[in-house]
């Protein structure tokens, strides 16, 4: 069974900002939520809702939702590896926001979001900076300032319902999210199984019996396999192969770089030359000649996998 993965709505909560809200204005306020709601960032009152990026989620799939819990303390999150935190950043300026009222903190060439709000502890509070001249980090920009200005920790963007004239370009300080999410939580720990049998017909020889099918909407990745055999000091010396959706009647691709053998002790598998599985591809259980010693009367295995 494929679990699903969760979705949390996000109410109420459509940014997290430093905010003087009674020097915003309505218009602002209003514009603000009527984009977030159009799954749109916000980046100046001067744009039509359609005109801005479309990269703004009102809800969070597993992929952005933290798991990791934070402490008050930064520098303990950084040593951990949760956060990763700036002083001295340049924020790139949004040139098709005019008055120099929209930057983006951008790291490496991207953007980047998931900035850890003041809700998990002052140090977090994201300080603004102007540029000292030189191309150093100059005077705070206070709460208040006139440009009524905010950021927006989900998205990384600085925003002013004003036009500044600040020396350029500004300064960040701030740390943003590098934890684990619960996308990492639960693909680690969601492992799943399918258990096979497969019978002596009289001879051991040049086997090729199908087991599984795997799900037809994602790959998996075999983590172990456990295989047993049952008969008189029975030995049986197998591998599994990976064959195409398409062509179950074709040879395929050995999960194991060499065969292994299974006895009536079981034996387990962890490593694996071919692991990743194709979405519906057909899992086969194959023999050589003279593959068995003893008598096998059966071969039975679990195969463990994960998304």
């Amino acid at each position: 069974m494929k679990y699903l993965k969760p979705t949390i709505y996000i109410i109420g909560l459509l940014l997290t900002a430093n905010i003087v809200w009674g020097a915003i204005s309505d218009v602002t306020k209003t514009d603000i939520n009527f984009k977030v709601n159009q799954t749109k960032q916000f980046s100046t009152t001067d744009k039509q809702f359609y005109e801005e990026a479309g990269n703004k989620l009102p809800q969070s799939d597993w992929n952005q939702i933290w798991a990791t819990t934070l402490t008050d303390v930064r520098a303990d999150m950084v040593t951990s590896g949760d956060v990763t935190c700036t002083t001295t950043m340049e924020l790139t300026e949004d040139v098709s926001v005019t008055g120099n009222r929209s930057w983006t903190a951008t790291y490496e060439g991207t953007v980047q979001r998931q900035w850890v709000p003041p809700f998990y502890g002052a140090e977090y509070l994201a300080k603004i900076y102007k540029d000292d001249g030189s191309g150093g980090v100059g005077d705070q920009i206070a709460p208040a300032d006139v440009s009524d200005w905010f950021f927006d920790y989900g998205e990384g963007r600085w925003s002013a319902q004003d036009a500044i004239t600040y020396a350029e370009p500004l300064h960040i300080d701030g740390c943003w999210f590098t934890g684990n999410l619960l996308s990492d939580v639960v693909s680690a720990t969601s492992t799943q199984q399918f258990t096979f049998t497969v019978y002596d017909d009289g001879t051991w020889d040049n086997e090729a019996v199908p087991i599984w099918i795997s799900p037809k909407d994602y790959a998996v990745e075999i983590i172990q396999v456990h295989a047993a055999t049952m008969g008189t000091n029975p030995v049986l010396t197998y591998n599994i192969e990976e064959r195409a959706k398409a062509g179950l009647a074709n040879a395929g691709t050995d999960i194991y770089a060499a065969d292994q053998d299974a006895d009536a002790d079981g034996e387990d598998e962890t490593a694996f030359s071919n692991g990743s599985i194709a979405a519906g591809s057909h899992l086969v259980f194959t023999t050589d000649a003279s593959s068995e010693s003893g008598t096998v009367t059966l071969i039975t295995g679990v195969v463990y996998y994960r998304e």
